[in-house]
């Protein structure tokens, strides 16, 4: 039934129940020809009026909400329901409460939106829900901050750090390389990686390690397996804020190239970065065995080594190509089993090595020079490595290599931040003599601890060794 017909056939029903009240009639009459124009006249000006302001306010809505979000992006988290700020160089965590308070003072401040306060407040938090923070697109200059803070400190290339922010981005957004690949990382790593996962897991609601292995196991199948090799551990300094930053350069990237293995393949355009991580892909426990005979053994008539020192040498070989410990030592030795090996004597005949005769010379250097001492505060491995320099007629190794030894040969032996002994002294160098012999002609009354010190390194200017200032002011504390 059409409106008017049904607005004619309830006149019709009115006049009909008045038919026999005339007075009723006549009102009836009034009303609908002198007042109810009228009444319609104003309905329509006030709708009118409605609709107007309707238009301005939200004309008003759309320019404020606009203005809003121009100074800054923000982005939301379902996992946690917590809110971030970003302003196109770092994202920030944020509170629903202080979103509300700016929203709120702004449009006091502004007061042309204060009917629809509540109203904006709900739509400008219903908008920023819709901006998932995993789903961002950083800009250039956070993006080459995050590379900067891995490159070359973590990982040498650019592109081995894309690669690892991609695999970090999988983990995040659960895609399905998280669940099909396993990704072998260093120990070293492993604190970062995890305070990583603790800032993840309390902005965002998920695990980042899910995919990552830190110890090649036999059941592992290696054309799953995939390596990281990174050339350092990153630093703990790193506050909450450099770290959102990464976790959301990592989604990006992960988002941006579809996933870790896509990037490999189709984005990074590096052959020798496919190579490396995927080293394992087409290789059998027996190759690699062969390759490491290869590269670290020589033939040798008389030559010997012993189970110990092959171990070693295995360690060695995977810190030159930059690889995890990918061979269990039982697939290890049934690698070796084409070499002789003597039971009695525990080991392998014929077969010698380049590399062992400099740490046969240190493990020497350390027997007849070093003995333990309580009184002694700290040996510095670099202090070690050019004694050991000096001892073996210029014949010297790495700093990083005699650590390598001393873990492998003395584990007993604790190396703090692999750079400090504790309570071992050596015999060509009595570093607390040393100090005592240069404060005889040093007049201490007076002066400061560092002034003693800087007297100390003129009378020792010609000295190949010197103490360290924080020795110095060690032994000083105690003296």
């Amino acid at each position: 039934m059409q409106l008017e017909e049904k607005s004619q056939n309830a006149i019709k029903a009115l006049y009909q129940k008045y038919e026999n009240n005339p007075y009723m009639l006549d009102k009836l009459t009034n009303y609908i020809v002198e007042q109810l124009p009228t009444v319609m006249a104003n309905i329509e000006k006030t709708n009118a009026q409605r609709i107007q302001r309707t238009e301005e306010l939200t004309q008003e809505q759309n320019a404020f909400i606009s203005d809003f979000f121009s100074g800054q992006q923000y982005f939301y988290a379902p996992g946690t329901e917590y809110y971030f700020t970003y302003n196109g160089k770092n994202f920030a965590n944020i509170s629903e409460d202080e979103i509300v308070h700016n929203i709120l003072s702004n449009i006091s401040r502004e007061r042309t939106l204060l009917s629809w306060k509540q109203k904006t407040k709900s739509t400008i938090l219903k908008k920023i829900k819709e901006n998932i923070v995993t789903s961002c697109i950083p800009d250039s200059a956070t993006i080459q901050n995050v590379i900067s803070s891995i490159c070359p400190s973590v990982y040498l290339t650019k592109t081995e750090a894309k690669y690892f922010l991609t695999v970090l981005g999988d983990n995040i957004l659960k895609k399905t390389e998280s669940f099909t690949l396993i990704h072998l990382l260093p120990h070293s790593i492993k604190q970062w990686i995890n305070q990583l996962n603790v800032a993840c897991q309390l902005w965002f609601g998920t695990n980042l390690n899910q995919s990552f292995k830190y110890k090649y196991h036999q059941d592992h199948v290696y054309s799953t397996l995939r390596l990281l090799s990174p050339v350092g551990a990153q630093h703990s300094g790193w506050n909450y804020s450099h770290l959102l930053d990464l976790l959301c350069v990592a989604c990006h990237y992960s988002n941006r190239y579809g996933g870790s293995e896509n990037y490999l393949t189709t984005y990074s355009n590096d052959d020798t970065l496919v190579k490396n991580v995927r080293f394992l892909l087409h290789k059998t426990p027996n190759a690699i065995a062969e390759d490491f005979v290869q590269t670290m053994l020589v033939p040798s008539n008389t030559g010997q080594i012993n189970w110990k020192n092959m171990q070693f040498l295995w360690k060695l070989y995977l810190n030159n190509v930059r690889l995890p410990n990918i061979l269990s030592l039982s697939q290890l030795k049934t690698g070796l089993q084409s070499m002789e090996f003597s039971v009695e004597d525990d080991c392998y005949t014929g077969y010698t090595s380049k590399y062992l005769p400099v740490v046969y010379d240190f493990l020497q250097f350390w027997d007849t020079t070093m003995t333990e001492d309580c009184t002694e505060i700290e040996l510095e491995i670099g202090e070690l490595a050019v004694l050991f320099k000096q001892w073996n007629r210029g014949t010297g190794l790495k700093e990083t290599e005699i650590v390598n030894i001393l873990q492998h040969f003395h584990p007993e032996i604790d190396i703090d931040q692999q750079k400090y002994i504790y309570k071992w002294k050596c015999n060509l160098w009595d570093k607390a003599a040393d100090i005592e012999t240069a404060l005889i002609y040093i007049d201490t009354n007076g002066l400061s601890v560092y002034d003693c010190y800087q007297k100390y390194c003129n009378i020792a200017e010609k000295k190949a060794l010197k103490v360290s200032k924080l020795y110095f002011e060690k032994f000083m504390a105690t003296r």
